[in-house]
């Protein structure tokens, strides 16, 4: 997923997260909770979600102090620990579970993972009696049915290409698209195996569209270009996950920004703070619609305005 920030947010982002942690209302030495805000890596989508997280918190009347780094350089202080980490990425979660095994004075320190896939969070997340729960990027199956029906109303045959991460996802597409009335052309890889092919053109020979779900063995930077290319000279359009994706040529996309997740992180942050438990893991509640409009011009689609397929898609929902 890659997403350019603003020019305020290109600014390092130590200057701006500290800025804002200092002036969080009512802080008082000793008083505040400590929170852990730990980064996969500096800058980036990563720096953009830790400015808007520290902002919202800066609302807040409770003292909280949120101190933030990538995940390798924070030193834990017996005399003061976090009550809670928040990670930024799937690299921040591995490591912070890491250190939390390993690391004496962190046990017990739950953990919230956010700006990542759920297939991400589920192949590291320890089992209990550790504290750690989610807001997953990923979005439900039905926003994808439904936007492909609301942007391209005429192609009922979804092509869906299933690897090890994406599996499990199958019977609720299944009955998602029974729902809509929607024919799914799917076709399963391998965990073992590197060669896609066989199943790509299995799926582009009967569908009309394709659904690119999260999964690293399927959508990874090996494939992506040979998949999008091969459906473009099919005449399909690809329906993907990350905003990244329109750049590299997918027609249409669905997806979660760092500053949505920052935003839906700061809110279970906020029950956690209040109840002192980690709420349940979920997937994405925030989202946008972005597409790309020459490959959607040349498809001969018109998906209508971006901004008002997300309104859409958020008043079905509200409605249900």
């Amino acid at each position: 997923m890659s997403t350019e920030p603003s020019p305020f947010l290109r600014r390092p982002f130590s200057a701006w997260v500290f800025a804002l942690v200092l002036w969080l209302p009512g802080v008082a030495a000793g008083e505040e909770s400590l929170v852990w805000l730990a980064l996969s890596d500096r800058g980036g989508i990563y720096g953009e979600a830790a400015a808007v997280l520290a902002g919202e918190m800066a609302r807040d009347a409770r003292r909280t102090e949120l101190q933030t780094l990538p995940w390798q350089e924070f030193q834990p202080s017996p005399a003061r620990l976090p009550e809670l980490i928040v990670t930024l990425g799937a690299g921040a979660f591995r490591g912070m579970v890491e250190r939390t095994r390993k690391e004496p004075a962190l046990a017990g320190v739950p953990i919230l993972a956010a700006l990542l896939p759920q297939a991400s969070y589920e192949a590291v997340a320890p089992k209990p009696p550790f504290a750690t729960s989610a807001v997953f990027l990923d979005q439900p199956v039905e926003r994808y049915l439904d936007l492909i029906r609301l942007a391209m109303p005429e192609r009922r045959k979804i092509g869906i290409l299933f690897g090890s991460d994406s599996s499990t996802l199958k019977p609720a597409l299944v009955k998602a698209a029974g729902i809509r009335g929607m024919q799914l052309v799917m076709a399963s890889v391998e965990e073992e195996s590197k060669d896609i092919y066989p199943a790509l053109r299995s799926v582009l020979a009967e569908a009309d569209v394709l659904l690119a779900l999260p999964d690293r063995q399927i959508f990874n930077a090996g494939t992506l270009q040979f998949i999008l290319i091969a459906s473009y000279n099919q005449k399909i359009p690809v329906v993907a996950f990350s905003e990244a994706y329109v750049k590299a040529g997918a027609a249409l996309v669905l997806h979660t920004s760092p500053a949505q997740a920052a935003l839906q992180a700061a809110s279970a942050l906020r029950s956690f703070l209040l109840n002192r438990t980690l709420p349940p893991p979920r997937r994405s509640t925030t989202f946008s619609v972005a597409f790309n409009n020459p490959v959607a011009r040349s498809l001969g689609l018109i998906p209508g305005e971006p901004d008002q397929l997300a309104a859409t898609l958020r008043r079905k929902e509200d409605a249900r």
